[in-house]
């Protein structure tokens, strides 16, 4: 009931869901399924179709911006001191960062400890174009074990130094933001031309963390370090796909048949800071906090908890 699929005699098979359209192009033996993800179906939770934000970069370091996750910390912080709140205050609070592999791409987690509580917020990214993101306004100061999606993401390359995003928005029946401050505040800082380059300056967002790398971002001018984890493990993960294709194998996150298709990552978990077994605030306590969730996503995802 939320895929309608249209098969034109001598067209690429097409799959409208949500009002976004998607086309497939390769051989009709091997058209893959619409993956209807964990996420699409939750009980309580409405899904409504976003916009399309262009950019005029290469998707590539679109994409590693969702494995880059320190800038939920310092750039999308800077907001907050100028008069814009997007973000909620408690993502100022300095994180722990470990990332992991996935069945179908790879995820992060970050570690927070707000209050009494120990917050665990993951992202994962799906397959090479798409990502997934909890919400932006969790505060980490409520006990959950899962919470409602916010957003699901593709990349489209449109030529090699121009890319759109567009989205699906996950919207929870008792979300207390209206939905019209909900839909500003995912807009914020996202395409080319949502606001003047002087104001984008001042107050900036993801698109101007990401064009300002130029269309194409040189690599070999990078010095990547300990927080670049992420950014290297999707590179190796999009690379291992391309060896596995022309190896004439599957890559990671494509799949024949819906049953097969896997689950997502993207998540705030909040517990009490004393399931931690140690000080909240001790790195290696938190590392080890993260890594044995990250165990029990592989086993339990995140989603799998939410009321039937």
């Amino acid at each position: 009931e939320h895929m309608k699929r249209t098969l034109s005699q001598g067209a690429y098979p097409t799959y409208v869901f949500e009002g976004i359209v998607f086309i497939y192009m390769g051989p009709p033996e091997r058209i893959p399924v619409f993956p209807l993800l964990d996420r699409f179906n939750l009980k309580g939770v409405s899904v409504r179709p976003g916009l399309r934000l262009p950019f005029d970069c290469n998707w590539l370091q679109i994409k590693e911006n969702s494995l880059d996750p320190i800038h939920t910390y310092t750039l999308h912080m800077i907001p907050q001191t100028r008069g814009y709140q997007q973000f909620s205050d408690e993502f100022g609070i300095v994180p722990l960062f470990i990332w992991a592999e996935t069945p179908a791409g790879c995820m992060y987690l970050g570690v927070r400890h707000v209050g009494e509580n120990m917050w665990v917020r993951s992202t994962d990214t799906y397959g090479a174009n798409l990502h997934m993101i909890s919400s932006i306004v969790e505060t980490g100061r409520q006990r959950k074990g899962a919470n409602a999606p916010f957003m699901s993401m593709w990349t489209l390359p449109v030529d090699n130094e121009n890319s759109i995003n567009f989205y699906l928005s996950h919207v929870a029946d008792d979300e207390k933001m209206p939905w019209e401050k909900r839909r500003e505040i995912e807009q914020f800082g996202q395409y080319q031309g949502e606001r003047p380059y002087a104001e984008r300056q001042w107050i900036p967002g993801d698109y101007d963390a990401m064009s300002s790398q130029g269309p194409i971002n040189p690599h070999s001018a990078e010095t990547l370090g300990t927080l670049d984890r992420g950014v290297v493990m999707f590179r190796r993960f999009v690379r291992e796909g391309i060896e596995a294709v022309q190896a004439g194998k599957d890559p990671k996150g494509f799949f024949l048949r819906q049953e097969d298709v896997a689950p997502t990552f993207a998540n705030d978990y909040v517990a009490p800071a004393s399931e931690a077994a140690g000080n909240p605030d001790d790195p290696e306590v938190q590392r080890a906090f993260a890594e044995k969730l990250a165990l029990q996503y592989l086993s339990q995802p995140p989603m799998a908890r939410w009321p039937k």
